[in-house]
């Protein structure tokens, strides 16, 4: 089903809004999430159960009283937030931070460093989520491979 307005434009109901009618977005973005799902390259219809399951859902929100589509996208943009905020983001933005201020090659010695030695083990990790001990442990790896702090010369 396709709503068609006095404006010219479409709103897709149950599928995508065909080729030359207003609104019409090709690929992924044309396609109605709730309904449809973008898999291989195309959108697959959700089966009746899931569908159940998300309307259940969606009714449990509502007798708490929280509008489904708010928290929906409440949980979206918390997940980016959180994505942004990796271990990996943070310390590459400290990096281009603080690099201005050092020689390319202390600055390339830095990156490599934080690259080899702490971003297998924490990179993809939110920083909120990383503890103490968590970085300690990551610290004690590098430091128990015989890594350690190149010594600088007294001036």
């Amino acid at each position: 089903m396709i709503s068609i307005f006095s404006n010219g434009r479409g709103v897709p109901a149950q599928g995508p809004l065909p080729p030359g009618i207003f609104g019409h977005r090709p690929g992924e973005a044309g396609v109605n999430p709730v309904v449809y799902e973008w898999r291989d390259g195309r959108a697959r219809r959700r089966p009746l159960a899931e569908a159940r399951a998300r309307r259940d859902d969606a009714r449990k929100l509502l007798t708490q009283g929280i509008d489904p589509s708010a928290q929906r996208k409440a949980d979206k943009r918390e997940a980016e937030l959180r994505d942004a905020n990796s271990f990996a983001a943070v310390a590459l933005e400290w990096h281009g931070k603080l690099s201005r201020k050092w020689t390319a090659h202390h600055a390339d010695d830095v990156k490599r460093r934080l690259e080899s030695n702490l971003f297998p083990d924490l990179g993809d990790r939110p920083i909120a989520d990383i503890t103490a001990p968590e970085l300690l442990a990551a610290a004690r790896k590098v430091e128990g491979r015989g890594a350690q702090r190149p010594t600088t010369p007294a001036p």
